[in-house]
């Protein structure tokens, strides 16, 4: 991070977005300029018309998908949803009902990995339908569960003709592993 020709990729796959896709991994220690660096992202990517969304990762991780919360939660409000969809999406986002004012069919049940690919191919149909570029931005995956890296990794190769930046942060950890 910080390094300006790091810097001027970055500035210019942001700019393409409106016709691209790309992932950006960002790591480094604490007080490098991450966050920065985010926030000149952020600013930018909304002056262009890109819808900006958000998620950071917890240290004790939280519920599964914690850091996809906030940024499902903005997607479910601008995006028409099937009863099945909100019943799969409840998993991610249990008061879903309350924020889209509707009763939730709770979805089959299915088994663990079965309910793992659904969800997956359920958020990803969510960002498929955006017709407005995406940037997301996603702090402190070091703390990230595997369901996010999950979704995360599920999302940079099943979304292929939505306009979207997707920048994933860590924080480097001494001794740990920076995926």
């Amino acid at each position: 991070v910080g390094q300006p020709d790091d810097r001027r990729r970055l500035h210019g796959d942001l700019w393409r977005t409106c016709s691209v896709r790309g992932l950006w991994r960002a790591r480094g220690e604490s007080g490098v300029g991450k966050s920065r660096l985010l926030e000149e992202v952020r600013t930018q990517a909304l002056v262009g018309g890109a819808l900006v969304l958000r998620g950071q990762a917890v240290s004790d991780q939280g519920s599964p998908y914690t850091t996809w919360q906030p940024v499902v939660r903005r997607l479910i409000l601008q995006t028409q949803l099937d009863d099945l969809e909100i019943g799969v999406l409840q998993s991610l986002i249990p008061d879903i009902g309350q924020l889209l004012e509707r009763t939730v069919v709770p979805a089959p049940a299915l088994n663990t990995q079965a309910t793992q690919t659904r969800i997956l191919i359920t958020v990803t149909a969510l960002f498929q339908r955006q017709s407005q570029p995406l940037v997301v931005l996603l702090e402190d995956l070091q703390w990230a569960g595997d369901e996010s890296l999950e979704l995360l990794a599920w999302l940079n190769r099943g979304v292929e003709r939505q306009a979207m930046l997707i920048i994933g942060c860590w924080k480097s950890i001494p001794g740990g592993q920076v995926p």
